[in-house]
């Protein structure tokens, strides 16, 4: 059975394809350490942070220089791993994404194409939907997103 043309009949207008995303996550609570783990992940990305009122945009390690304040949060793409970074409690959560292969044929990615508040182009998701147990029926939902990048301006 071809499990994304079932599901393209219900995921009208989105690209699907099999697939799954893992992830790792990490809490840190040092600033210095988080905004040192978004340069060295590289890049392109957006950030939101305490001293902006803009979200800065970046691309590799040039687009974070001189980016004041403490983040509030952030996504960057590195062409195969995506990093998602929340200010939590007393520290951050960092989430690295990674896209794998089915593990069930339920499993699917759904491309998704946001268009960017600020106009400057779209914004690049990956949805992972898979069979979940819900009060006990199974169903198909989301369980995770990541970024995968900017793009351009009416691009979709």
């Amino acid at each position: 059975m071809d499990i994304c043309k079932l599901y393209s009949s219900v995921f009208l207008g989105r690209e699907l394809q099999s697939g799954r995303l893992a992830v790792e996550c990490e809490t840190l609570h040092d600033v210095g350490k988080v905004l040192e783990r978004i340069r060295e992940f590289g890049g392109q990305g957006w950030l939101c942070t305490t001293d902006s009122r803009a979200i800065v945009r970046f691309s590799g390690e040039s687009g974070l220089e001189g980016v004041a304040g403490y983040p509030i949060c952030g996504e960057s793409f590195d062409g195969k791993r995506s990093l998602h970074v929340q200010k939590c409690g007393g520290g951050w959560s960092l989430a690295v994404f990674s896209r794998e292969a089915a593990q069930a044929e339920t499993d699917v990615v759904a491309l998704e194409t946001l268009a960017a508040r600020d106009g400057g182009g779209d914004l690049r998701y990956e949805t992972y939907w898979c069979m979940q147990d819900t009060f006990g029926n199974s169903e198909v939902r989301p369980l995770c997103f990541r970024f995968i990048g900017f793009g351009k301006k009416g691009e979709v």
